[in-house]
């Protein structure tokens, strides 16, 4: 999986989804690049993943007293539900599509058994 939500990336392989942020840092000849770094560990599920984000987010915070880290929280909330609903239209279009191509595949399969059977029906008769 490789989802992109604005400044975010939503990766996984077949045992774990973590979560990249984009950024642009300086390289070492100090011109600007593109960069990302993970904002997330290596999680099993959607909702550990996503739970993970939070705390990080939380714990990168700088906060100083108490408005402030509930100034970040509210901003954190904010992302999450960007991350969420980007996540989530990404996965409607791919299983939208699959649908698609599960349904087209099973039109043709049944033209198809149509066309064999009446086949067989044809050859029955000319018997």
């Amino acid at each position: 999986m490789n989802i992109e939500v604005g400044s975010y990336v939503l990766k996984s392989d077949g045992l774990s989804m973590w979560i990249e942020q984009k950024y642009i840092g300086k390289s070492k000849d100090g011109k600007e690049k593109e960069s990302v770094k993970r904002v997330t560990g290596y999680l099993p599920t959607f909702q550990m993943l996503l739970q993970n984000f939070v705390q990080h987010k939380v714990r990168d915070s700088e906060a100083v007293n108490v408005q402030e880290i509930l100034n970040d929280l509210a901003a954190v909330e904010k992302e999450l539900h960007v991350l969420a609903e980007g996540i989530g239209k990404e996965l409607d279009k791919k299983v939208k599509n699959e649908m698609h191509w599960n349904i087209r595949g099973r039109i043709q399969h049944s033209q198809t058994e149509e066309k064999s059977h009446a086949g067989y029906i044809q050859n029955a008769f000319r018997s």
